[in-house]
């Protein structure tokens, strides 16, 4: 699975703008917000609950990075 996240931040960054890791993790908290339910609406078309699944694949996959990192 942290393959698969690994890969959307490089979709981001190759087809948007530069994902740092602190973008990325300001992503995650878009994926569940509470106050505009609109963007977790729009992930959970794909599979319900899919929006608090990636929250937490980010939020690992950051922890980890930073580890990696120092």
């Amino acid at each position: 699975m942290q393959a698969s996240v690994a890969n959307i931040r490089k979709l981001i960054c190759d087809h948007f703008y530069d994902c740092t890791l602190e973008i990325f993790r300001g992503l995650r908290n878009l994926y569940v917000y509470v106050h505009d339910e609109r963007f977790t609406a729009c992930i959970g078309a794909y599979r319900p609950g899919l929006a608090a699944f990636l929250r937490q694949a980010i939020h690992i996959y950051c922890g980890r990075f930073k580890s990696a990192q120092g």
